[in-house]
């Protein structure tokens, strides 16, 4: 059988969406957790673009 190894229900690895970082914040926010958002949500929010290069290694952020 092709599927030997599938797991019914297994998560799949994907990029973050801009949903899923407000999903996030909504839920900290219920709990009333205190927070700050770093990275790569934090860049594109202040206008970086995350450039890469053809290998895909990220190079230094420019300003949109």
């Amino acid at each position: 059988m092709a599927d030997d190894n599938a797991h019914p229900g297994e998560l799949e690895s994907r990029e973050p969406t801009l949903a899923d970082l407000c999903n996030l914040c909504r839920e900290l926010n219920r709990r009333q957790a205190r927070y700050v958002v770093v990275g790569g949500f934090a860049m594109a929010a202040a206008g970086y673009n995350p450039p890469h290069d053809a290998c895909g290694s990220p190079g230094r952020y420019e300003r949109r």
